[in-house]
């Protein structure tokens, strides 16, 4: 889970935070919670989505390959 961080001013926060012990703004523990999940998920996806297109990318270049130059 990434640290958190004041969204007012950026200051690295403790774990039951209420209030930023900077700048004093209310903190919305919920909201950084379902970022990091979202953050982590959505960093999987695009490393699947990655090896899913460099893998189809192969295939078809081989295939092509085959095609146009084999015997």
């Amino acid at each position: 889970m990434k640290a958190r961080k004041c969204e007012f001013c950026g200051e690295k926060l403790n774990k039951n935070s209420t209030f930023c012990k900077n700048c004093g703004n209310k903190v919305d523990n919920n909201k950084d919670v379902k970022e990091a999940v979202i953050d982590e998920g959505t960093k999987q996806s695009h490393f699947l989505l990655t090896i899913i297109v460099v893998l189809l990318a192969i295939i078809v270049g081989l295939g092509l390959y085959f095609i146009f130059f084999g015997d």
